[in-house]
């Protein structure tokens, strides 16, 4: 963990840049094909399985980036949606903390299981609040909720989980 504080500002700026770089107009954000398009790959892993990467013993990792091998590793016995997320985080990782990840390896590299707004590292929040700006952009969200506020139908509309589009209805006044 870091003594710094989250700059959430900067951390909504890259996301907003991602979405204008990639061209994307409308829901659901491709969060693969932009992995993809940063030159990383892909990975799943089974927390249940033995792994060269990841100790058996951390049962509740959703993520994980390996920077030194352009690799983001998502956990497959998390719901798709879940796994949707936890890419934007890490893909957030990539792009906001390199300084970080090249001089600390172990900062960026396993994420937990925590609820959206739960985490207290900076580095944590400021990867969780890219993640959800880059999959549930304001302008995207502001015009889908004024259509339709039902939040289950926002979920499908975004792709995201129904914790996301709350954390963002609730980040947003909405």
């Amino acid at each position: 963990m870091t003594n710094r504080k989250a700059d959430f500002d900067r951390a909504l700026q890259q996301a907003a840049k991602v979405i204008e770089d990639c061209g994307i107009s409308q829901p659901p954000i491709p969060i693969y094909d932009i992995i993809l398009g940063y030159g990383l790959s892909l990975s799943l892993f089974d927390t249940s399985s033995p792994s060269i990467l990841i100790d058996p013993k951390f049962s509740s990792v959703s993520g994980a980036i390996i920077p030194d091998k352009k690799l983001v590793l998502i956990n497959s016995t998390d719901s798709p949606l879940r796994q949707v997320f936890t890419a934007a985080h890490e893909l957030g990782h990539w792009i906001l903390h390199p300084k970080e990840m090249a001089a600390q390896p172990e900062l960026g590299i396993v994420i937990y299981r925590r609820p959206i707004g739960d985490e207290i590292d900076p580095l944590e929040q400021e990867a969780n609040h890219f993640a959800a700006n880059l999959l549930v952009p304001e302008h995207m969200l502001r015009k889908y909720h004024e259509h339709d506020a039902d939040p289950h139908h926002l979920v499908k509309v975004f792709g995201v989980s129904l914790p996301v589009i709350g954390y963002r209805i609730k980040n947003l006044r909405l």
